[in-house]
């Protein structure tokens, strides 16, 4: 008679991600897949798991938004400990840095672009990639800057913050020459790290991997870090996913609170779509409204139209048609590769 097979020895896995954030450091989902690659936990980073002794992958939701893995081996009777890096490393907050006024003259440039033209914001650094933004008091309107970028001009909306001190109410545009032709690209300020969950979800396509994250990202961004540009871009893109339906409080109170930031009112003209009568008209009314007004980012551009073109009837014809021909006059120029919405505005004229 042969001898039973000794149960294997177990030890804990502790995933951690070094990430300056208590919200990220412990709603950041992790995945382990053991040696023939079937997944045999989930959890949250900052957790610790009991695992049989053997070689383990553990993938995680980065802080960026990306996926990360790392190799483990788990001992047992023992802790074993993996911790992914803070994407952002290098990230400082810097004081003190001179504000340039929009009306300064002559407006600087960076590498082979040059800024033209700032609406309600103002720069904050200058340097040979590109530049910083923050935003101008108060805001009436999405902030935007114009720049002359390889022989066009070409608007682009800045998703800042006004309730925010520097560097938490900027972000960076900078000139990316990689490709075939210079492009601008817009980043959030290395401290708006919810923000930057956020962006980078949506950048790297792994909205569906965060969408617990994201929903809770978003409230949280409105309510507790009164990010409203971080919550306007969680908010649509939980949109995207279906997942709007049940944070109409939360949109309320951007719309209410923030009246400068046309995707609030775009969002919750998309919550009122199926409401009764007396709330979609006024869902209409809102989109009219915001028809008018530049919308801070791609989807916000994309949504307003989509509504506009499929609203219930009875509505004002004439009213829904202009409110659309306004809209593409941004979209046939847009570059619907950008997060933040970036238009071409040589042939179409400055708005």
């Amino acid at each position: 008679m042969s001898a039973p097979t000794p149960e294997p020895v177990a030890g804990e896995l502790h995933v951690a991600i070094d990430v300056r954030s208590d919200f990220l450091s412990n709603n950041l989902p992790y995945v382990v897949r053991d040696a023939a690659l079937a997944v045999v936990h989930r959890g949250m980073c900052g957790s610790s798991v009991t695992l049989p002794e053997g070689l383990y992958s553990v993938s995680v939701l980065s802080a960026d938004g990306e996926r990360a893995m790392e190799l483990v081996q788990v001992k047992g009777n023992e802790t074993t400990a993996v911790s992914f890096p803070d994407p952002y490393p290098s990230a400082v907050e810097v004081e003190g840095k001179g504000v340039t006024a929009p009306g300064d003259d002559p407006l600087p440039a960076a590498g082979p672009a040059s800024l033209l033209s700032m609406n309600g914001c103002a720069t904050s650094l200058v340097d040979a990639e590109g530049w910083e933004f923050v935003p101008a008091e108060p805001l009436e309107e999405v902030p935007w800057a114009g720049f002359l970028l390889d022989g066009r001009t070409v608007e682009m909306s800045l998703p800042l913050n006004p309730r925010a001190a520097y560097p938490l109410n900027s972000c960076r545009v900078d000139v990316d020459t990689s490709g075939s032709g210079p492009v601008l690209r817009m980043a959030f300020a290395p401290g708006r790290l919810v923000t930057r969950l956020v962006d980078g979800l949506v950048r790297h396509g792994s909205e569906t991997l965060g969408k617990d994250v994201l929903e809770k990202a978003t409230g949280l961004l409105l309510e507790k870090y009164a990010d409203p540009s971080g919550a306007a871009l969680g908010g649509l893109t939980l949109h995207r996913m279906g997942m709007l339906s049940g944070q109409r409080d939360w949109v309320e109170n951007l719309v209410r609170g923030f009246p400068w930031l046309t995707d609030g009112p775009v969002l919750l003209a998309a919550l009122l779509r199926g409401a009764e009568p007396d709330e979609r008209r006024r869902g209409f009314e809102l989109l009219l409204g915001a028809a008018q007004h530049r919308p801070m980012y791609t989807d916000g551009l994309s949504l307003a139209m989509d509504l506009l073109r499929r609203w219930p009837k009875p509505f004002d014809k004439d009213a829904r048609d202009a409110a659309l021909d306004r809209l593409a006059g941004l979209s046939a120029y847009a570059d619907w590769g950008s997060v933040s919405l970036c238009v071409d505005a040589s042939e179409r004229g400055s708005s």
